[in-house]
């Protein structure tokens, strides 16, 4: 006439239950019975309700869940959360973080959250009176430190390994005098020695010029620091091969900017358009012969 009879399996997984059901009269007295073989199986898979969102924090930041999010998930009968983090190292440390919910049945469920930790903290630099800069990183076991002296200013610049950078000034007590003008000077000298030579019959004029001849390569490199490009002027006081390369702060090789002859004291002009990978801290290095000459290219603090 209709009756239904319900039973609840409890949490077991993949067992079969044999059922009897009885079926009785009001009276008593007629009485039947029939079986049915029930298998029980979990296959609904845990949802997941939140996963956390992407997110960036400082190198030295904790990535902690607590202080990244945590995932929650839902399931017909009950589920448990967990994760497993994977770790691509670099100048911005990349955690791939895989949640996993878990049924009592074996289902399982997974959302994915992606943790970069980068370094946007600039080392912190000290000019003392007199001596060397020094410099601490939050992050960088390598700081990288360089100095440029502009008459009795010395500016030294310290920059980590994801191109953050600070600088300091110092005054120094022995001022360097400008390149252009040891080169006039140095001109000056040899048309005065020149005229000496004359009446010194033991010395000539080739072997003097040897003397006062400069051997600084002249390099400028501006805008400095850059955003996407960088106009280089160089000069040598020599003819020959030239080469000028730019590395990152770990003296990996990043390209060649200009290779090919050039002609003693005739200034050259090139633009270097820097690859968007490449848009970080940077080391130029120029040579001709055996006349070398090296600086430092700083990025636009984004």
């Amino acid at each position: 006439n209709g009756n239904t009879v319900s039973v609840v399996s409890g949490t077991s997984c993949n067992t079969a239950y044999r059922i009897k059901i009885t079926l009785t009269s009001t009276s008593g007295l007629i009485s039947t019975s029939c079986f049915k073989d029930v298998t029980v199986n979990d296959i609904t898979p845990p949802t997941f309700t939140n996963c956390p969102a992407d997110v960036v924090i400082e190198c030295s930041g904790s990535s902690d869940a607590a202080n990244t999010g945590t995932a929650t998930a839902t399931d017909n009968c009950s589920a448990n959360v967990t994760f497993k983090d994977a770790t691509t190292p670099g100048c911005y440390t990349l955690i791939t973080r895989t949640w996993t919910a878990t049924d009592p049945c074996g289902n399982t469920a997974t959302c994915v959250q992606r943790i970069i930790k980068r370094d946007r903290t600039a080392p912190v630099i000290t000019c003392p009176a007199s001596g060397d800069a020094t410099a601490t990183d939050n992050c960088s076991a390598t700081i990288n430190i360089f100095f440029k002296d502009e008459g009795s200013t010395r500016t030294w610049t310290a920059v980590d390994e994801s191109g953050n950078y600070s600088t300091c000034t110092q005054n120094t007590s022995a001022p360097r005098v400008a390149q252009t003008n040891v080169v006039q000077q140095a001109v000056a000298v040899e048309q005065t020695v020149k005229v000496d030579a004359t009446k010194v019959p033991n010395l000539s004029s080739s072997s003097i010029k040897g003397v006062v001849k400069t051997d600084r390569l002249n390099v400028n490199a501006f805008p400095n620091p850059y955003t996407n490009e960088v106009n280089f002027r160089f000069t040598s006081p020599v003819s020959g091969k030239a080469i000028l390369e730019v590395f990152d702060m770990t003296g990996r090789k990043l390209g060649v900017v200009y290779q090919g002859n050039i002609n003693a004291n005739i200034q050259k002009a090139i633009n270097y358009k820097v690859p968007a990978l490449n848009r970080g801290a940077m080391i130029y290095k120029f040579s001709v012969g055996n006349l070398k000459e090296h600086g430092s290219l700083l990025p636009t603090k984004q």
